[in-house]
């Protein structure tokens, strides 16, 4: 009847297997608690890369907008240039002349007033981003 006959266990082997078991265990559960702190990690990296790509496009956009004023503004200054260069040597004795000089301080008030808007919307933009920052970026 070894059929139904119990094998002996030895209690050194069993020993040696339940330690074995609960070593197997505690880096099991350290390899978990690893995974689960990486998954928090990359999850507050994506949102720094999103807060990031959202900063870089606003900025990008923004430079945009000053490379669209300042080429604006140097032409305005190129044709006010022009102006004064044809008026050059001419003295102001006729009444065409006293037209025309009218006529360059229309251009430089609407110049200064296109610079004046250009400068306020330029400020509101840089405003408006720093603020964008400073609540996208964390507390130190």
């Amino acid at each position: 009847m070894g059929l139904f006959r119990r094998p002996r266990n030895d209690p050194a082997e069993l020993a040696q297997i339940k330690e074995q078991l609960r070593f197997m265990r505690e880096h099991w559960d350290a390899a978990a608690q690893r995974r689960d702190e990486d998954a928090q990690r990359l999850a507050t990296v994506e949102a720094a890369n999103t807060d990031l790509a959202s900063v870089t496009e606003r900025l990008a956009r923004l430079d945009d907008r000053i490379t669209s004023v300042s080429t604006e503004l140097a032409n305005q200054v190129n044709e006010l240039g022009n102006e004064i260069e044809r008026l050059g040597g001419n003295a102001p004795d006729t009444a065409s002349d006293e037209a025309r000089i009218d006529e360059i301080r229309t251009g430089q008030e609407r110049l200064a007033n296109e610079q004046a808007r250009y400068q306020i919307a330029f400020r509101e933009d840089l405003a408006r981003l720093a603020e964008q920052l400073r609540r996208a970026s964390p507390p130190r």
